[in-house]
């Protein structure tokens, strides 16, 4: 069955919901879960420098949602690593299952109902074009 699943996180409710039932499917297959973080640095920073407050206060962020997300979740046995990355978060997720997923657990939407339908969302990204089942989680 599953040996290995990957979580994405953001600070939405649905990203929570989904790494707590990463973890519960998780505790029935014997599997183990990383919760994955992606610090999507805006381009504004990158264009114009000396960002690096801004940079540093992301990442503090970043690595305080990965803990609240980990304590959060009644992992028991369940063996449950963090990864903290920066990118455009479909394309990491992406980068990241090919190393050994089985499954990934995602929220169906992390931000609001228009941006996701201008911008497309994670979620579809990933669905499209992961190597590995996806489950979407509301």
């Amino acid at each position: 069955m599953f040996k290995k699943i990957l979580a994405p996180v953001d600070s939405s409710q649905t990203a929570l919901n989904a790494a707590k039932y990463a973890v519960t499917l998780a505790r029935s297959a014997g599997a183990s879960v990383t919760l994955m973080y992606v610090m999507e640095i805006p381009y504004e920073i990158i264009s114009y420098g000396g960002g690096d407050l801004i940079l540093d206060q992301m990442a503090a962020e970043g690595s305080k949602l990965l803990d609240r997300v980990k304590n959060a979740c009644d992992t028991g046995d369940v063996v449950l690593e963090t990864k903290f990355v920066h990118g455009f978060a479909a394309n990491e997720i992406l980068l990241e299952q090919k190393n050994g997923y089985d499954l990934i657990v995602i929220g169906n939407r992390g931000m609001g109902e228009i941006k996701g339908f201008l911008l497309g969302s994670v979620s579809r990204k990933v669905i499209c074009h992961a190597d590995c089942p996806v489950l979407v989680i509301k």
